[in-house]
């Protein structure tokens, strides 16, 4: 009897998806995944991971595209940890080793095709809706020695029996790809002998990243994701990351980081289907949203990502089109994202999200990304929060496209150049210190509106995006944000002016310190409700609750 119970209760503990399986650099997947007999990939514990179920990864260089074959359940993730005081790096590079040295410091290596993992770095280049290549090649791969990419080109008569031609076109710290029918070759300019310091080349599209919709509730937790090569991501397509959710609801990320692609960190993003890169233009985008809603739209977002460090990304680091629809993203740094401007295009910031509905933004720090912001909300922001982050040196801070809002900006230090830049309507801005200056024009764009606080279409391109009806109160700035032009009128209550020359800020931290002269006299902040911030106009919708009212003096 006894044993029938220890039986039952086993086989409850399995139902129950209690499972902890383990992964180790001296691992072998003809195990059982325990911890005494652990697994050597990641993969083969996602092929058996389910709901409740815990991977704990013992540390090392995991050389992995990892796809989750099974989804969480709420309450029951699927998580995938590092262990405790050990660091876990899954990648998408893989050493490259065997150069031979050729006239005039080059060195040369040729390398099959069917060696790489789903990503062949010779002849997968960028591409997509909305992209801009600006006349050049930009490759999807990287060649990396010491951490430090070299730049890539390409020839196609660079090779000629063998020998090496133009090879003084190469400079140190460039390489050359020449793509073949079955093989590739490699000529490179490298600062150290890559047979002692050996290069790797990404060559994987993903680190972490599902390619079935639905692998819900899954967790990630003290895990550094690198050097992956997925293509651009724009809101008609398909958005594949270093690390991304596909289609899926409730994933949790935390304390890891992501760093090193051509293109976006984290994707929080649209399904692929038939319809991708059609073309970059309204029309398509509310096509691929109609098809969403029939697709689960309600049944995906509702995803928080927390305590990362993300980085290095050439796109973005965190970008999303409707998949990213009740999620937050609290107390990340992110940084250096499409700095170089090596190409252009409409998906380049820090965080860049699409259909950012009830969306929260908090506690961040956001620095040094290029075109076009630190945070850009673009297309059906709604019921959105910007709250208590902080945000320096980027080409602009805030950026709001044809939204009709409710979005509440609360808390936050903007102190790059250019602090707003909006196209957009129902933003209130309350207890900021806003450095920069404003940049506003109307857009006639029409976008879909939700039902407040769901992803239930009330209508499809039913309002014109003009801009105005902002609300500013309780907020230090430097410069005036009232624009002449505006289509609907805005507020300014209770704001202190503040000239440039008293803000003074840390390049390395952002840290604002304020300095006014004695003699500036500063308004009676005066706290903000519901009923003094009032509703949204047009959709009549009520502002998030306002927990951050009087700026930082």
């Amino acid at each position: 009897m006894r044993k029938l119970l220890c039986i039952a209760a086993a086989g409850l503990a399995a139902a129950a998806g209690a499972a902890e399986f383990f992964v180790a650099k001296d691992g072998n997947d003809a195990n059982d995944g325990s911890a005494r007999a652990p697994w050597l990939t990641i993969q083969r514990a996602a092929d058996v991971a389910r709901a409740g179920d815990v991977v704990t990864i013992h540390g090392g260089v995991y050389r992995e595209w990892v796809k989750p074959a099974n989804a969480g359940r709420a309450g029951a993730p699927i998580v995938y940890q590092a262990a405790k005081g050990e660091s876990v790096v899954v990648t998408g590079a893989d050493p490259v080793t065997g150069w031979t040295r050729g006239p005039e410091g080059l060195w040369m290596v040729k390398l099959r095709y069917d060696t790489f993992g789903g990503l062949n770095p010779f002849t997968d280049v960028i591409s997509g809706d909305w992209f801009d290549a600006r006349g050049q090649t930009h490759f999807r791969t990287r060649l990396i020695q010491d951490g430090k990419p070299l730049e890539l080109h390409t020839r196609q008569a660079i090779l000629a029996g063998g020998n090496i031609l133009e090879f003084k076109v190469i400079e140190e710290g460039h390489a050359v790809l020449v793509p073949g029918e079955v093989s590739g070759t490699i000529i490179a300019n490298f600062a150290k002998d890559p047979n002692v310091s050996t290069p790797e080349l990404i060559v994987r599209p993903a680190c972490f990243y599902p390619v079935e919709e639905y692998r819900d509730y899954i967790a990630l937790r003290g895990i550094s994701f690198k050097n992956a090569g997925p293509n651009w991501a724009p809101p008609t397509s398909e958005q594949v990351a270093i690390v991304g959710t596909n289609w899926s609801r409730g994933w949790t990320i935390e304390d890891c980081e992501i760093s090193g692609t051509e293109c976006s960190g984290i994707t929080l993003g649209k399904y692929g289907d038939v319809f991708d890169d059609l073309g970059g233009n309204a029309q398509e985008q509310s096509n691929a949203i109609a098809r969403s809603t029939e697709n689960g739209l309600d049944r995906v977002g509702h995803h928080v990502i927390r305590r990362c460090r993300i980085t290095d990304c050439g796109q973005a680091g965190i970008c999303g089109h409707l998949g990213g629809a009740f999620s937050t993203i609290d107390d990340c740094e992110i940084s250096y994202c499409h700095l170089k401007k090596a190409f252009t295009g409409a998906e380049m910031a820090g965080i860049k999200i699409h259909a950012a509905i009830d969306f929260t933004i908090s506690n961040c720090r956001i620095h040094h990304c290029g075109a076009h912001a630190g945070i850009w909300f673009d297309w059906m922001a709604q019921g959105a929060r910007i709250s208590g982050n902080r945000l320096w040196a980027n080409s602009a801070d805030l950026f709001f496209e044809v939204d009709h809002g409710p979005v509440l900006v609360e808390g936050n230090d903007l102190m790059s150049d250019l602090g707003v830049w909006a196209y957009a309507k129902n933003v209130a801005f309350t207890g900021n210190r806003i450095k920069g200056a404003y940049r506003y024009s109307n857009d006639r764009r029409r976008t879909p509106v939700f039902k407040p606080h769901t992803a239930v279409i009330d209508s499809l391109d039913s309002l014109e995006c003009s801009q105005g009806a902002f609300i500013y109160i309780n907020n230090i700035l430097a410069c005036d944000p009232r624009y002449p032009k505006e289509k609907h009128p805005s507020r300014y209550e209770d704001n202190w002016f503040v000239p440039a020359e008293y803000w003074h800020i840390d390049e390395a931290s952002g840290a604002c310190t304020l300095t006014p002269p004695p003699d500036l006299e500063r308004p009676a902040f005066k706290p903000v409700d519901a009923a003094r911030i009032g509703k949204a106009i047009f959709l009549d919708q009520e502002y998030p609750a306002v927990t951050r009212q009087f700026p930082r003096i």
